[in-house]
């Protein structure tokens, strides 16, 4: 039997560093991460794919690479290709932070992403890795 393609794997977490550094004792803060696809990962890929080489006159053999993207820039990405869906919720009660309008725009997704404090981030940005694996650095 061929390979036959099902939808893509989504796993919930419990942002628990979040919980306990928040003080959140009713409720759990969640988020749901996605498996990415081959569509997620070029998008993710072609980042890396803005790499400029300068060559030196004056100094033959020399060679300068200029990256255009930062760490932080790539994990906000990588969040916005797998991210299903959180219930943070902006500073009025009950609006969620990453809505299905938010997670349906990358502009948007910006927007929301930047106003998490950094650890709240770095934890969502574990979970991610979690689930796709071969995006972690450190592996």
């Amino acid at each position: 039997m061929p390979l036959r393609i099902t939808a893509p794997i989504e796993k919930e977490f419990h942002l628990e560093k979040t919980d306990k550094a928040y003080g959140i004792d009713e409720g759990q803060t969640r988020v749901t991460i996605r498996q990415a696809t081959q569509r997620a990962h070029e998008r993710r890929e072609n980042l890396y794919s803005e790499i400029l080489k300068k060559y030196s006159s004056s100094h033959p053999g020399e060679v300068t690479l200029i990256q255009n993207f930062s760490v932080s820039e790539i994990q906000r990405v990588e969040a916005y290709l797998t991210m299903v869906n959180s219930n943070i919720e902006t500073e009025k009660e009950g609006e969620l932070l990453f809505s299905s309008d938010v997670l349906k725009s990358e502009k948007k997704f910006q927007e929301a992403w930047g106003t998490l404090p950094i650890d709240v981030a770095e934890e969502i940005i574990e979970c991610v890795y979690k689930v796709n694996v071969s995006w972690d650095p450190l592996l």
